[in-house]
Parts: C-alpha cells; sequence; structure tokens
C-alpha cells in the first residue's frame, strides 16, 4: 500500500465513503472486517511515513475522528436508551477496538508497530492482509 492509496482509505473514512470501515459502520450499521483491516493497514503505513516528521494536523484529526467515531459507535450499540445497533459486530469485537486504539496510540506517540509486533498482535487477533513494513524505516 502506498502512502497516497493510505490518505485516501483515511479519506473515504471520513467521509463514510466507498465501502470504507466507516461506510459500514455508519451508514448501514456493520463492522465489516476487511474494512476494518484496510483502515488499520493504512494508518499503520502512515505512522511509518510520518515517523520523525511534523505531523500533517489534518491527518492526525482524520485518524482522531474516525477512531473516536467508531468507538462512539460502539458504545451506542450497548446503550439501551440509544437506537443504534450494529447488524453485524464479530464476537471479539473488543480486540478489534483496542487494535486500533493501539494502532492510533502509536501513532500520535511517534512509535510504530513494527513488523515483530504485528505478528505478536496476530496471535490475538490476526490480520489476513498484513502488510510489513520495517524495510520502509530503513
Amino acid at each position: 500500500m502506498t502512502k497516497d492509496e493510505a490518505l485516501q482509505i483515511l479519506e473515504d473514512n471520513c467521509r463514510c465513503d466507498n465501502d470504507s470501515f466507516m461506510d459500514y459502520t455508519h451508514e448501514r450499521d456493520m463492522f465489516e472486517e476487511k474494512a476494518f483491516w484496510e483502515l488499520y493497514n493504512a494508518i499503520r503505513v502512515l505512522s511509518y511515513e510520518y515517523k520523525g516528521k511534523t505531523l500533517d494536523k489534518k491527518i492526525a484529526h482524520d485518524i482522531f475522528h474516525i477512531v473516536n467515531y467508531s468507538h462512539l459507535k460502539l458504545l451506542f450499540h450497548f446503550d439501551r436508551s440509544d437506537l443504534f445497533t450494529f447488524d453485524v459486530l464479530p464476537k471479539n469485537y473488543s480486540e478489534y477496538y483496542h487494535r486500533l486504539h493501539l494502532l492510533a496510540g502509536t501513532f500520535y506517540n511517534e512509535e510504530l508497530i513494527t513488523d515483530e509486533l504485528e505478528m505478536y498482535l496476530n496471535e490475538d487477533l490476526r490480520n489476513p492482509y498484513s502488510i510489513f513494513l520495517d524495510a520502509i524505516e530503513a
């Protein structure tokens, strides 16, 4: 995945367009696994691209918005006084949201989910679309 592709995925998620994770979450009331991993991998690519560089405020805002809103939708799902519910939500949903939370934290702290850490995380929740990025850092 290129930086431009990752930025487009981020933009699609912000707009809830083009079968993005947020399109499924917000517009269709579904947790779509492939779209989740596409977003996750896009943010991971951007964390490598921006490590040690001035963080683009729009990108940082977009990631914050996506992660925050996706967590908010999950809270709405479990709030009995709210009408929103996911029609489709994986049984291990907390592992997905934890993984996204962890990734966003590493992005803002200018840390990386290295290939080694990614493989370790895959022991609990396998990313079927894993990409290997450590070569980019060199």
